[in-house]
């Protein structure tokens, strides 16, 4: 009998709002998630801003060693994010600044990422264009697809993960087991 394998997925929610459609789309992927995907939240709002100065070897800020080591265990990156003006989050650009320093030593290099947004009435493309572009440049395996671009999500996604839309359940439960797939082809 064989014994199947288990892959530590960090979940990010680039949005701070406890009400947030992103944090819904974040417990629908917790519901739906392969046995095989173990989804382990991370609080990026802990983080301070990156900051050289604070960046030293043996005087980084306690958390960022915690928000490193969690990267560093994990097989997979899961995002929900807003866009905010046609860009990212400042919690997540700064979060990713953090797991990617310093150059050529950072954390975030090999995972599987994959990213997904309820935003406003263009769904967060800008964004997750932008991270779709720059997370592969760190060495990531990028998984795009079903798309999930939700647009005006806050009308039909709870933070909770209630949701009147009957088809976001499925892409995010696509969008996992092509996850799943990306992680075991490695």
């Amino acid at each position: 009998m064989s014994i199947a394998h288990s892959f530590r997925v960090l979940t990010l929610c680039g949005s701070l709002r406890n009400a947030s459609s992103n944090r819904g789309l974040l417990a629908i992927a917790q519901r739906v998630a392969p046995p095989a995907l173990l989804l382990e939240p991370f609080a990026m709002e802990r983080l301070p801003y990156y900051n050289l100065d604070l960046d030293q070897p043996g005087s980084e800020p306690d958390v960022v060693l915690e928000w490193r080591n969690r990267v560093t265990a994990a097989d997979a990156v899961l995002i929900a994010t807003p866009e905010y003006n046609g860009s990212l989050p400042a919690v997540l650009k700064n979060a990713i600044d953090w797991a990617t320093r310093p150059p050529g030593q950072h954390v975030f290099a090999g995972k599987v990422v994959t990213v997904m947004s309820s935003g406003g009435g263009g769904g967060g493309a800008k964004a997750l264009g932008y991270l779709n572009g720059v997370l592969p440049f760190f060495g990531n395996t990028a998984v795009t697809e079903p798309a999930i671009e939700l647009k005006k999500g806050a009308e039909f996604l709870q933070a909770d993960g209630g949701c009147s839309d009957p088809s976001v359940e499925p892409s995010v439960r696509d969008r996992l087991a092509n996850l799943l797939a990306a992680l075991e082809a490695r």
